[in-house]
This record gives C-alpha cells, structure tokens and sequence, in this order.
C-alpha cells in the first residue's frame, strides 16, 4: 500500500486493490435523485466524465478516503467520504462492461457492495449477477430503469429503497451521456482519465475522528445498527483478550451483514420493516436464555429482570452486560446456530422451514411475545447446535431431531408459572 497522501487512483485500480463496501453510517446514494438541484449536480457531473473520456482529457474527482481493514485474505476498503462518486464510477463501469460484454472484466464488479440495506446489497449483486441478460437491453430505447425492474429476479419491495431507485436513475443518466463513446472499457480500465485522490486514514491514524463526523452528518443509525456496531467492538475485545477464536470475531461482521442477514430477511416475509426488531430478537432471547443457564439456583428471580427481559428497548450492549447475559459463550452459540441455518439457505438444500429446529427459532424472533415454552426450545436448539460446532451432519441429524422431540416432550408437560421456572428448566439441559 502506497503510504504516500493523495495518491492517484482510479475505480478500477481501487476496486482490483481492495473489496469496496458502503458502510452501514452512510447515507443512502443521492445522485440520481429527482430533485432539480440534484439533477443539475448530477448532469454537470456526467458531463465532464464524458468531456474527459471522449477527448481523452483528465478529470479530478477530488479525494475519496476511509480505512483499510483485512478479512483473512480479502483487503476491504470502506469509504468514510467518497461514497456518492464510487457508486456512479461503479454504474459507469458496469454500463461500459454491459455495452461491450466485457463480462470477465465485470466479475471484479462483485467486490463493490453496500451495507446500508439489504436490498441495496443484494441489488448491486443482481446487477452484476445478471449483466450478460441485461446486455441484450442496453440499446433498446425503453427505460433501463423499467426493464430492469420488470426483470424476474428484481424484488418489487428494491423499488422502495432510496438507494436503488437512484442507481436506476443513473443507469439511465449514463446511457444518455456515454453510450455513443467507443472503446469505453478500455478508457475506463487501461487510463486514468477518471481519476481521484485516495487517502487512507487508517495509515494516517485518522479514522476514528473522521467516523464520528460522518455518523453525525450521515444518515442516523437504528437501534439495531448501534447495538451492531457495539457488539463488534465487544467482539472484537473478546479476541485481544484471548476469550474468543480470531476467526470467528473476524467472520462475525461480515455474517451480520451477509448470509445471517439474507436468513432474516426470509423471516420478515411481507412486511421488511420488521427486520432489525426481528433479527434483534434473535441475539435478545439468545442473550437471555444465557443469562438463565447461568443463574446457580432458582431462587425468586428479581422482577426488574423480568421487565428488562420483555420490554421493547432492548437494544443496548450494557443492558445485557449489567446481567451478564452476554460472554465468549453465547457469542460462540449464536455464530454456530445462525451459521448452521444460514448454510442450509446457502446451498438451497432444502426449504427453509423444513430445516431440523428451524421451528422454534422463527417462533421466538418473529412473535410479538415469546413464553417460556418457546424459550426453553430455543435454548434446546442452540444447545445441541454449539455442543457440535455446527456440524450436525447427516449422521448428527437423528439424533438432532431425538433430542428435540425429548426436550419438546418434557418441556410440554412442565408447568411455566414464573421466571423461576424457566430458571430451572434451563439448567436442567
């Protein structure tokens, strides 16, 4: 990595270097808004892009800057400033690629990805996904916009995302400013008439800094990306401490917002804005049934235990720290369940509610209320699921379903009056 400040990029160079992902403290993409003040930026925009690649000049986008971090052996480059004219260099590169089949050089499109919503993510994946089919439309007179949206894999709810109906603005935008340029690929890859000034705030010990002024101007964050971002930093304190495997506080962010999230999103069915009180859900009675496996005895539970277990606001790190509802244990216990049923939707082995234990997963998070019943279930699944690491293979999977149809057995025929009953039942497993 080239310490040096300013130095010259282009995308293309940028996005070969490093995987680039908007963060979750970003706003959504803005440029290819209606708005007249946006469209006059936007076009003003485009139209020195196309001066410069056209008359093969040189154009300055100012600096793009964020913080380098490493996954395994994947560079990861998240922009902290410079989110807005990544993403149109993005839709400019995929529209040049489309224009002249350049699919092998589109695959280095995948390492481009937004972790603001779901649905932006798995757009721009669909988007590149899908570039030889949507080729064959790049001519047509017809708005890219509708066609693309009128194709078979495209979610009708994407359209109520700000994010997508702007990148599908600017496709169309594009098309206008740039489809009678020949050679655009080649422009775009193998010169640097685009270009911008990249800094790396991480070398430069700046990060910190500039995260904290960008969440303030940013979009706001939800309970649910806070409690995120704080059970990262929990996690993350874990591993420097030697509490918890390196590997697995390095693949916790990237589940979160990857195959866990797509698990979810499934959950949410017809109405998305239960999303994050959902996916809470699933760390929240996790986090709890913890807090009851740890309890010595079931002696009269304090009833303020009860009301901070079943009120809405849950969704800060300490509540669960002052209980000690939350240690390496359970983080361990949600990254083995969450892995073993995503995995299932990886592979489309199956329908995902014909999954072992799958039941009553699903019955606590997406329920307005959860009984004992439920939750003692839940810890049987999570049980047997962690005691094996996630590997309950074929083999493993009889005995899955035996002991959870002796749990179920049990727990049906005990009487729940109380908190100090699902205490007892809980440490009985």
């Amino acid at each position: 990595m080239n310490n040096s400040i300013g130095r010259e990029m282009t995308f293309w160079t940028l996005i070969t270097e490093y995987s680039i992902r908007i963060p979750i403290v970003q706003r959504d993409y803005v440029q290819g808004r209606e708005k007249d003040q946006v469209k006059d930026a936007r076009r003003n925009l485009l139209s020195e892009m196309r001066e410069a690649l056209k008359n093969n000049n040189n154009i300055d986008l100012n600096f793009v800057y964020g913080k380098e971090v490493t996954y395994g052996k994947e560079k990861v480059f998240i922009p902290l400033d410079g989110q807005q004219r990544l993403t149109t260099l993005f839709l400019l590169h995929w529209f040049a690629f489309a224009k002249e089949r350049q699919f092998d050089l589109a695959n280095n499109l995948y390492k481009f990805s937004y972790e603001t919503r779901i649905s932006s993510r798995k757009f721009v994946e669909q988007l590149v996904k899908n570039i030889d089919t949507l080729a064959n439309i790049i001519n047509d007179n017809k708005s890219l916009k509708e066609q693309i949206q009128n194709e078979a894999w495209f979610w009708v709810d994407w359209s109520y995302d700000p994010t997508v109906n702007s990148m599908l603005i600017m496709l169309d935008e594009i098309r206008n400013y740039f489809n009678d340029i020949s050679d655009l690929s080649d422009k775009l890859v193998n010169h640097a008439y685009i270009s911008f000034r990249f800094l790396n705030m991480h070398n430069l010990g700046m990060e910190d800094t500039i995260y904290i002024k960008l969440n303030a101007r940013g979009r706001q964050l939800t309970d649910f990306e806070n409690f995120k971002a704080e059970l990262i930093k929990y996690i993350e304190q874990l591993a420097s401490e030697g509490k918890l495997d390196k590997n697995i506080a390095k693949q916790y962010p990237l589940k979160l917002d990857g195959e866990w999230a797509d698990l979810i999103w499934i959950w949410t069915g017809n109405n998305k804005n239960n999303f994050d009180r959902i996916y809470m859900n699933c760390f929240h009675w996790m986090l709890w049934n913890r807090w009851a496996e740890k309890q010595t005895s079931a002696e009269k539970s304090n009833v303020q235990v009860s009301k901070e277990m079943n009120r809405e606001e849950y969704y800060r790190l300490k509540n669960y720290e002052k209980y000690e509802a939350i240690d390496a244990k359970v983080i361990k216990d949600i990254y083995y369940t969450l892995t073993y049923f995503s995995s299932y939707l990886k592979q489309r082995i199956c329908a995902i509610d014909n999954i072992k234990g799958i039941k009553w997963i699903k019955d606590c998070v997406c329920k307005d209320s959860v009984t004992y019943f439920g939750r003692v279930m839940l810890f049987a699944v999570t049980a047997y699921i962690s005691y094996n690491k996630g590997n309950v293979e074929k083999d493993k999977e009889e005995k899955f379903s035996d002991w959870l149809r002796v749990i179920e057995n049990l727990a049906r025929n005990t009487r729940f009056d109380g908190l100090d009953d699902y205490i007892r039942a809980i440490c009985l497993l």
